[in-house]
């Protein structure tokens, strides 16, 4: 019968000191404050190229204006902000549509939300359902193929 046990004398990696784990502990603070500090440029700079997007598609398109290039940003953030809430609701409800048209009743409701956000926004108009449409594809194109370059 063992009366004592070896096990105090096997150095344990998972004990720690103090100093080491308040230096583990601010090593990942950093971590998790530069990965917060990344996605908010991020956010940023996709805020950005949306906005030029926007605002050289109505600067390309006769039916749509705009006023400013802050009011692009702001054009921007009501799109960006319209698609996140409102564009899940509308793809979810008109899901059979969606299925009957293959997929083209979402550009109808790309449609649909560019009009909402020329209703909020004062300095941005469109006159049309298809100016809308039209606004809807080329903002597609020009900041997909902008978002290419900055990522490469």
């Amino acid at each position: 019968m063992l009366l004592f046990s070896l096990d105090c004398f096997v150095p344990r990696n998972d004990v720690k000191t103090k100093s080491s784990a308040s230096l583990q502990g601010t090593k990942q603070s950093k971590i998790y404050k530069s990965k917060i500090v990344n996605q908010i440029m991020g956010l940023f700079i996709h805020i950005l190229i949306s906005s030029l997007a926007v605002y050289f598609t109505a600067w390309l398109l006769p039916g749509v204006s705009i006023t400013s290039y802050p009011s692009a940003i702001l054009v921007a953030i009501v799109l960006g902000l319209l698609d996140a809430f409102l564009k899940p609701i509308l793809v979810f409800l008109s899901f059979p549509i969606t299925i009957v048209t293959f997929g083209l009743f979402l550009l109808v409701i790309n449609a649909l939300i560019i009009i909402m956000a020329s209703y909020l926004v004062g300095s941005f108009k469109v006159e049309s359902f298809w100016w809308a449409l039209l606004f809807s594809i080329v903002v597609s194109l020009v900041s997909g193929i902008m978002e290419r370059f900055v990522q490469s």
